[in-house]
């Protein structure tokens, strides 16, 4: 399952598989911060991943070094009508 997004954190497009694993639309998805797709108010899975986007331009400016350890493990993203759901998070880069 897949989210794209640019190295600021905008979703610009997903798989159909991880909107139907958040229970919703994936047009409800694009146009959205990556950081904001973890649940209100849980700071730590907020955190992760604006700490994961952070580390993903770093390795950005560095020719994509470094890329391969911009990973973690239970993060949490909002379900539309369930708990929310415990991922992995691996940033790799895309396109030119």
């Amino acid at each position: 399952m897949r989210i794209y997004c640019t190295i600021t954190g905008t979703v610009v497009a997903t798989d159909r598989a991880i909107a139907t694993w958040l229970g919703c639309d994936a047009s409800l998805l694009v146009g959205r911060e990556l950081q904001h797709l973890a649940p209100e108010g849980d700071d730590a899975s907020r955190g992760t991943l604006a700490a994961l986007l952070q580390s993903a331009a770093e390795a950005a400016s560095n020719g994509g070094r470094g890329l391969a350890q911009v990973k973690a493990e239970g993060v949490a993203l909002s379900h539309k009508y369930a708990d929310p759901v415990l991922v992995d998070v691996n940033m790799e880069m895309a396109g030119t």
